[in-house]
């Protein structure tokens, strides 16, 4: 009876240790998260900087040009 025990406990912290290592692993889902919201961005700037291509054109170009080092600095760390 106590082998038995002793074997249900220990299997019992295996799937502990499992599910914490499950939670634990998240930081490949929030990278994406952060490269979808990048390009969502990117997306809404490119469409701004085409529209206004007569009038502030350069404005357009110069926040396309800004977020896009942001998010270069973003992907270095």
């Amino acid at each position: 009876m106590k082998k038995m025990m002793q074997g249900l406990a220990a299997k019992a912290q295996g799937l502990m240790v499992q599910a914490r290592n499950a939670v634990n692993n998240e930081r490949g889902a929030q990278t994406i998260e952060w490269v979808a919201l990048a390009l969502v961005i990117l997306f809404l700037m490119a469409a701004v900087s085409t529209a206004m291509k007569g009038n502030g054109g350069d404005i357009a170009s110069s926040m396309v040009n800004k977020i896009s080092e942001l998010i270069k600095r973003v992907g270095s760390e």
